[in-house]
């Protein structure tokens, strides 16, 4: 139980660390790809609860982890809003159809 604190004390330091550079760096085209790289690396759970100690609301923390995940916020006009729940699903059938465990026809 301690290590997985441990584990989630480093991950806060991680995104507070990252969010205070994005916030304080100027505007630019594209976003630094590894620092989305770096947040893509942590469990989902823990990037939403970390995005919403930061005041996010539960459906800006959904977008901005699905973002990150490389997931399209508005892909031709559909699914606008992410919920935690459906991002995790999209992952898996990701992982499914990346690792050949399911075919898509």
């Amino acid at each position: 139980m301690e290590n997985q604190m441990l584990d989630f004390r480093e991950d806060i330091a991680k995104v507070r660390e990252i969010s205070d550079r994005l916030l304080q760096a100027p505007a630019v085209d594209e976003p630094d790809q590894q620092k989305i790289s770096e947040l893509r690396n942590l469990p989902t759970s823990n990037l939403f609860r970390l995005l919403r100690l930061k005041n996010l609301n539960p459906t800006e923390s959904a977008n901005l982890v699905a973002y990150i995940q490389g997931i399209p916020l508005d892909p031709k006009g559909h699914q606008t809003d992410w919920t935690l729940k459906d991002v995790n699903r999209v992952l898996f059938l990701r992982s499914l159809y990346t690792n050949h465990r399911v075919a898509v026809e």
